[in-house]
């Protein structure tokens, strides 16, 4: 891939990025508190933890899936998520470029 190649491909995802997050804010207009010190704060036991420093966006990707997605919050089968990071990274980025996320 050339560097004009690459440079529309990062523009493309930049679009697409921009278009899900203005559908994400639209849709959540009213469903929750702004002021955030009213906010209901939780903590979770036995959560998978990062082995670096540069994977807590996926981590946090994959909190909010196990959760909201799938109703889970049991964690004792999560014990692989550092190794099998750079399998979740490709499904978050196929997800997004195909529009099933």
């Amino acid at each position: 891939m050339n560097s004009s190649s690459f440079k529309k491909f990062t523009e493309l995802i930049l679009a697409l990025c921009i278009f899900q997050l203005r559908a994400l804010y639209s849709d959540s207009k009213g469903a929750f508190d702004s002021d955030i010190r009213k906010w209901k704060l939780s903590t979770i036991k036995g959560i998978p933890k990062q082995e670096n420093s540069f994977d807590c966006g996926m981590y946090v990707c994959k909190y909010m899936e196990r959760i909201i997605l799938e109703g889970n919050t049991d964690w004792t089968d999560s014990t692989s998520w550092q190794q099998d990071m750079p399998k979740y990274r490709a499904e978050f980025a196929y997800e997004i470029l195909c529009r099933t996320l």
